[in-house]
């Protein structure tokens, strides 16, 4: 693919190379330092081992945690999440499980020091499928401390976040893959909202609202689409001062073999207000002169027959297509596309991914690949770029603290790039998947 520079010049600060598939990234500040993370695996004599990383932001080890030995086949989490607690300070949060469905051995999730590593609080997961690492810290019960929401493939769990016990789970029916839950606010207290993949006897799949407790508040069920592998978006994209929920529906590796996958937009009571035809899986949101703008790629595996490979960009208020061009190809699009200045006019900007992971998910018919594009919020492409691996997440941040935004690419073979870019940066610290609980996948 032709490389592409519209007004903007990125630089390559570094690149580093760490031997493992690399998934998510988070930052914080550890004693006025930045600090990243993030989550691989590699495989070792046909077995497959996995590990967390911390880098400084030159892209140095701080400390790296190997979660087992390569012959039990563990497969770390692909969305390791920073929680600030007021008692223990700030600690990472991340799950890993078993690969082998023939003998599956127990799951588990950590919380440990963000310094260093140490383990504060191990809890076993009921799946082996231990879930993605995604979570949600919040002061639920109205105590002044903080619990953790948390889930596997099955089950949704809520955890002390000081001691890691256990004070609810809810298990009826949920199954998540990649799925990231969100945290709402209903009827003045706090609510997780939950998307579902294909969880129930029928095949159909559901969203929830369970409230600090546990109890689920309203469940809808009966949807055709895989809503437990992409994010739940919050938004008011009716402007009556209370949130809507937005997932990017799947037609998981062509599960019913539909031309397109769909929007769907849920009230706060969890009925439907509109659904759409979408064809992306991960999406990256921003308001742009007033108007709430969803963009991503296609993705020709999970989201339709179509053969559809384009850029697009809705709007979140209706699903409505606001533009559309095509790409040169596009196969799995990535799980984080994000939304921030990368231009440096102020105004946000669009990283997209796509392309064929060396791993799982592989298609062998392409060779493994990644096509990056930044493109404008009216659909122009202002840079492109082709990587030898598939990039899971695309991450920005002020990583070194000059006021400007940097591209963080986590790529399938293995290397990480450090890409300084003319945008404006608003701030370095991004805690969780999506940068806040509403899932927008937006710095602006």
């Amino acid at each position: 693919m032709a490389r592409k520079r519209i007004g903007m010049t990125p630089h390559l600060v570094w690149r580093k190379e760490t031997g493992y598939r690399l998934n998510g990234i988070v930052s914080g500040m550890v004693d006025g330092q930045m600090r990243l993370y993030l989550s691989g695996t590699r495989s070792v004599s046909g077995h497959r081992e996995s590990a967390v990383f911390c880098l400084s932001a030159e892209g140095e080890t701080v400390w790296r945690t190997q979660l087992a030995e390569a012959a039990e086949e563990r497969l770390a989490c692909v969305f390791p999440n920073l929680i600030d607690d007021p008692f223990l300070g700030l600690c990472l949060f991340y799950s890993f499980g078993s690969s082998d469905n023939a003998c599956p051995r127990p799951g588990y999730a950590r919380l440990v020091r963000a310094e260093s590593g140490d383990v504060v609080w191990e809890a076993r997961t009921r799946s082996h499928h231990a879930g993605n690492g995604s979570c949600i810290a919040a002061d639920l019960d109205g105590d002044g401390r903080l619990e953790i929401v948390w889930w596997d493939s099955a089950n949704v769990y809520c955890s002390d976040v000081s001691s890691g016990h256990l004070r609810w789970e809810y298990s009826d029916r949920v199954q998540i893959c990649h799925g990231r839950p969100a945290l709402a606010r209903l009827r003045g207290s706090p609510a997780i909202i939950v998307g579902t993949e294909y969880s129930n006897p029928d095949g159909t799949s559901s969203v929830l609202a369970l409230d600090g407790s546990g109890r689920a508040l309203w469940r809808k069920d009966g949807f055709p689409e895989d809503l437990g592998s992409t994010p739940v978006i919050l938004a008011d994209t009716d402007h009556d001062g209370r949130d809507e929920f937005v997932i990017a529906g799947l037609d998981l590796v062509h599960h019913d073999n539909r031309e397109t996958s769909f929007l769907w937009c849920f009230r706060d009571d969890g009925e439907l207000a509109y659904t759409a035809p979408c064809g992306c899986g991960g999406l990256a949101v921003a308001r742009v002169r007033g108007e709430l703008l969803a963009a991503g790629i296609t993705n020709t595996r999970d989201g339709g027959n179509s053969g559809a490979r384009e850029v697009r960009l809705f709007s979140l208020a209706t699903g409505e297509l606001k533009h559309s061009h095509p790409v040169p190809r596009a196969y799995l699009d990535a799980q984080n596309p994000v939304a921030a200045d990368l231009d440096g006019d102020g105004m946000p900007d669009f990283l997209l991914a796509t392309g064929n992971p060396g791993g799982y998910g592989n298609d062998p018919a392409i060779p493994p690949c990644a096509d990056v594009y930044v493109v404008r919020a009216d659909g122009a492409t202002l840079w492109a770029e082709t990587f030898p691996n598939y990039i899971h997440q695309p991450f920005v941040s002020d990583v070194d603290g000059d006021g400007r935004n940097e591209m963080l690419l986590p790529c399938g073979d293995g290397s990480l790039y450090c890409i300084r870019t003319p945008g404006i940066a608003t701030g370095s610290v991004w805690p969780c998947t999506g940068g806040s609980y509403s899932r927008w996948y937006s710095v602006t």
